[in-house]
């Protein structure tokens, strides 16, 4: 996530983008030497989860946080479906190019607004429990920012296989009953988890 100095964020970015960046941490009261040592992917992410405190979600509230408190309190036991580490690595993996446009792009959904309505229709499209809308929500996005379809394609699709390959071993593994929980987009659309399972026999439904 972090540069070995004495490298630094400052030293890869071309000076239109670092004085947008400025703008930008500036708009959410961040320090400009708190992300000086982090890379411009997990620099975007943090963008990003600003602006969702600024629209009031929080991910002390969230619903995976909700999940496993309610889990640790029944005494069940946790297992990761994939793992942090794994995650991590996916991250890390980036490419200078990518890591830099996914920060470039998520300076200009920011400057746009376009990163306040993504919320809004996200948080729109999960209350209503619709798997198509939360899908042209991200259409949306993936139109506007270069790099965001390519990034979307390595962060959420293509994990899809070994994810679906875990939880069909949970499936006949013998348990009475598995409870599996992961974000929203993963179930949707046709090379969501959803059908992926339903391809290899499984039935499916949403409640």
């Amino acid at each position: 996530m972090t540069y070995v100095p004495p490298d630094s964020l400052s030293k890869h970015l071309p000076a239109p983008l670092q004085a947008r960046l400025r703008r930008q941490l500036q708009r959410f009261d961040v320090p400009e030497e708190q992300v000086e040592p982090v890379k411009p992917f997990f620099v975007a992410s943090l963008l990003v989860f600003n602006e969702w405190f600024r629209q009031g979600y929080s991910p002390n509230y969230g619903v995976d946080v909700h999940l496993i408190t309610r889990a640790k309190k029944a005494k069940m036991p946790l297992v990761e479906l994939e793992g942090a580490q794994a995650q991590s690595d996916l991250m890390a993996g980036l490419s200078v190019k990518e890591g830099l446009q996914a920060l470039d792009g998520a300076v200009t959904a920011l400057e746009s607004g376009l990163t306040r309505d993504q919320i809004t229709g996200v948080v729109n499209a999960w209350q209503a429990g619709d798997p198509a809308l939360l899908l042209e929500v991200t259409r949306a996005y993936n139109e506007s920012v270069p790099g965001a379809k390519e990034l979307e394609e390595k962060f959420i699709w293509s994990r899809h296989e070994a994810m679906a390959n875990k939880i069909e071993a949970y499936l006949f593994s013998g348990r009475d009953r598995v409870f599996v929980a992961v974000g929203a987009l993963h179930l949707a659309g046709p090379r969501g988890l959803v059908e992926i399972l339903r391809s290899r026999g499984h039935t499916v439904r949403q409640l």
